[in-house]
């Protein structure tokens, strides 16, 4: 049997919470302006075994920045959606001051996701030490 972001190939995944293809769900909100070092709490990154894999995010004290978020599992899978009805919530390229909390979004470019928008994040761990975002 094979697994698929920490949940076997196979099985039945859970709907919310715990389970699911994707890992578990975790929901926080985003204090408005630039934040270095964000953590959404709730055990997050999760376990290998238990990653949290859908991380709803809610900027709606204003538009938010994020310069870096904590360090995830290597090789973790994250769907990051932004559940504000009106704020920007955006992903700055490589400006963390902490090691291993940056995002990679490449070209030097920030991403800004907005209401209700979402991207992809993978977290590579050694070299890279990063959360790498695709749109």
């Amino acid at each position: 049997m094979g697994y698929l972001f920490g949940t076997p190939t196979g099985a039945s995944g859970g709907g919310g919470g715990g389970g699911g293809f994707v890992g578990s769900y975790l929901e926080a909100a985003v204090p408005a302006g630039n934040t270095d070092g964000f953590n959404p709490g709730g055990g997050f990154p999760g376990t290998t075994s238990a990653p949290v894999g859908r991380l709803d995010l809610d900027p709606s004290a204003g538009n938010a920045t994020l310069l870096g978020m904590v360090a995830g599992l290597d090789g973790q899978v994250l769907i990051v959606r932004n559940i504000d009805a009106a704020n920007t919530l955006a992903f700055a390229d490589a400006s963390s001051a902490n090691p291993g909390e940056s995002f990679a979004v490449g070209g030097g470019f920030d991403l800004t996701l907005t209401p209700g928008q979402s991207c992809q994040m993978v977290y590579y761990a050694g070299t890279v030490n990063a959360w790498v975002v695709t749109p």
